[in-house]
């Protein structure tokens, strides 16, 4: 049989402990509703694998031991998947002051033709176990998750972003990862909210974020929860807690935005395709496959060049021949 020490859903790192016995057969213990994540066993070998947007699967395993029991670590960077085992001595796992053995991780990296920044987990979904005798599951921990945003603020011209001799990004992304960690709750500090201008939104007058609030110290689900709740509390979007505090916090930060609001939101956020993401010419789209998407705060880096450029420079959209003038902070991304 396989018993699990767990109990939350949500994506991120998380660890579990795990007995396997003899020929346990097949077995997939956690997955999400997406295809993005899974955590399986077969015949004593634990497998982990992502689905990216733009890698498609990638996958890691490790063999255990028959009748031992293991403490599993799983978790992705913007580099690779990785799966850790930690063996306990026979009866030792529940021993407080006992610890286990430690293996070397087993990874597995994107290949190396394609940019690292792009490998980025699709959206989790529902997260379920599996059923069956083969597993018993309780306890299971979170350690870490992410929230992703996708939202338009209307009179927010694209372009005013980017006005020579400004610091309209600055001030707004400032005030922005204020207001979203302070709405987040559960001890999520502003440096852990990430930002990204994605495009204009000419319907709104305004422009579309990406966004990405990195929950270190508490569960992705119960931060996306309370956001969910912001955006639902009112008769209209600008008149619940989210819009009301994004209408005071534009307020703040230039008077002359006139009307500036609120106009749509999706928690979780929806991906968008990199061709559609304003790179600065400075920090050119990468050369990545024909459909590459991207997701949250990370869209930057996923989708163009690196830049350390502090000055405006023309920024042009792939394909075309028009330029206008631009420029924007480099950040990084948790992907």
């Amino acid at each position: 049989s396989v018993h699990i020490s767990g109990t939350t859903s949500g994506a991120g790192k998380f660890t579990t402990k795990l007995i396997v016995a003899s020929k346990a057969g097949n077995q997939t213990i956690l997955e999400t509703s997406t295809g993005a994540f899974a955590l399986s066993v077969a015949n004593s070998v634990i497998a982990f694998k992502v689905m990216t947007y733009n890698f498609g699967e990638v996958d890691v395993s490790e063999t255990m031991d028959c009748d031992a029991t293991y403490e599993v670590t799983v978790g992705k960077t913007g580099e690779a998947i990785c799966l850790t085992l930690c063996k306990w001595e026979v009866g030792q796992e529940t021993n407080s002051s006992a610890t286990c053995e430690k293996k070397d991780p087993q990874c597995a990296y994107p290949p190396p033709l394609m940019p690292l920044s792009s490998f980025q987990m699709i959206q989790p979904g529902e997260i379920s176990w599996g059923t069956g005798s083969v597993v018993n599951i309780t306890d299971y921990q979170q350690t870490k998750g992410f929230v992703s945003l996708s939202f338009t603020l209307a009179n927010v011209p694209y372009q005013h972003l980017w006005e020579d001799k400004s610091n309209h990004w600055g001030k707004l992304t400032f005030h922005l990862q204020g207001l979203l960690a302070a709405l987040a709750k559960h001890v999520v500090t502003p440096e852990r909210v990430q930002i990204s201008p994605a495009m204009p939104a000419l319907e709104a007058n305004g422009t579309v974020f990406q966004a990405t609030i990195i929950a270190d110290h508490a569960r992705a689900c119960d931060v996306q929860a309370h956001l969910q709740y912001y955006i639902s509390n009112g008769k209209e979007l600008s008149e619940t807690t989210f819009g009301v505090a994004t209408t005071m916090t534009l307020d703040t930060v230039d008077s002359k935005l006139t009307d500036a609001g609120l106009f749509s939101i999706e928690i979780p956020g929806k991906p968008m395709p990199c061709i559609s993401f304003g790179c600065r010419l400075s920090a050119p789209h990468q050369n990545l496959p024909e459909g590459a998407m991207c997701l949250g705060g990370g869209c930057e880096e996923t989708c163009c060049e690196p830049a350390y450029s502090r000055k405006a420079l023309p920024y042009v959209r792939p394909g075309t021949t028009t330029t206008t003038t631009t420029t924007s902070k480099y950040m990084d991304s948790f992907v």
